[in-house]
C-alpha cells in the first residue's frame, strides 16, 4: 500500500515539473494559463491532503505489536511457529535465558501453529510471560 502511495505521489508531482518546466520556457505563457496552472497547482495540494490523511489512517489501523516474555529452562533452543495476521513469524528462543520477543500484527496476538515446544493455548497475547522447560510450556 505504502509502494502504491509513493507511486501516486511521483506522478503527481512529475506532472507539476512538466507544467513548471513548460511554463518556465515562455510556451503559449499569458494569463488565461497562469490561471490554469494555479488552478491545477490548488487540486494537487489538495489530492496531497486527502491522501495524506487516508495513508496516516491506513497505517493507524494496521500498526499493532504484541511482546512476549520467555524464560528458556531448557539448555536447547527452541522454535515457535507463529501466524500473525496472515503473516508467518518463527521465534527462536535460545537455551538457558530470558528474552522478550515483539511481533507485529493487526492484532494484539498471533496464533501458534507449530514448533519445538506444547502450549496449553493456541495464541500468543501481548504482554504474556512463559517459561519453557522439557519441552512444554507454563505461563507464569
Amino acid at each position: 500500500m505504502l509502494t502504491a502511495i509513493i507511486r501516486i505521489f511521483e506522478c503527481i508531482f512529475n506532472t507539476l515539473i512538466q507544467w513548471s518546466v513548460w511554463l518556465i520556457e515562455g510556451c503559449c505563457f499569458n494569463a488565461l494559463h497562469l490561471g490554469k496552472f494555479i488552478h491545477f497547482l490548488r487540486e494537487i495540494n489538495m489530492k496531497f491532503k486527502i491522501l495524506s490523511v487516508m495513508a496516516i489512517m491506513a497505517f493507524a489501523v494496521q500498526v499493532n505489536a504484541g511482546t512476549v516474555r520467555i524464560h528458556n529452562n531448557d539448555s536447547k533452543t527452541h522454535v515457535v511457529k507463529l501466524k500473525c495476521s496472515g503473516s508467518s513469524k518463527n521465534l527462536q528462543v535460545s537455551g538457558s535465558s530470558t528474552s522478550s520477543y515483539t511481533f507485529h500484527s493487526t492484532a494484539s496476538s498471533c496464533d501458534i501453529v507449530g514448533g519445538s515446544v506444547d502450549f496449553p493455548v493456541s495464541k500468543l497475547e501481548n504482554g504474556q510471560s512463559w517459561k519453557f522447560k522439557n519441552n512444554k510450556s507454563t505461563q507464569n
